[in-house]
């Protein structure tokens, strides 16, 4: 609900959206810096507990303040609702299906019981 707010709000914390100009490196400490009406340098990015990501050059990011909301990515066509996709730049794939299927790099797992 408070996101929400914020959503809604037209303060200076209202959601931009950005370019990500530099991708940063987090094991010397390096923020990523986005480029939107201004440059930020001092990025963090907000996760659900759990995930991790470092998201390449170039990608379209949307920002609260200097928190990076996430990347501007469109739902691919493979997913039906409630499922759920992971996917590196290089290609690898992981498809959680919800027939409880798992799909890596096309190889399908099928959930026995």
């Amino acid at each position: 609900m408070w996101l929400t707010k914020k959503l809604n709000s037209h303060t200076e914390n209202s959601v931009v959206t950005g370019k990500l100009t530099a991708a940063g490196n987090s094991s010397s400490g390096e923020a990523p810096t986005v480029q939107s009406s201004d440059e930020c340098r001092t990025t963090e990015t907000i996760f659900p507990y759990g995930y991790n990501s470092h998201a390449p050059q170039g990608e379209k990011t949307a920002m609260l303040g200097s928190f990076c909301l996430g990347i501007n990515e469109r739902i691919s066509d493979e997913l039906q609702p409630g499922e759920i996709m992971l996917q590196s730049k290089g290609g690898a794939k992981i498809l959680l299906r919800n027939n409880g299927e798992v799909v890596i790099n096309g190889e399908r797992f099928i959930k026995r019981n």
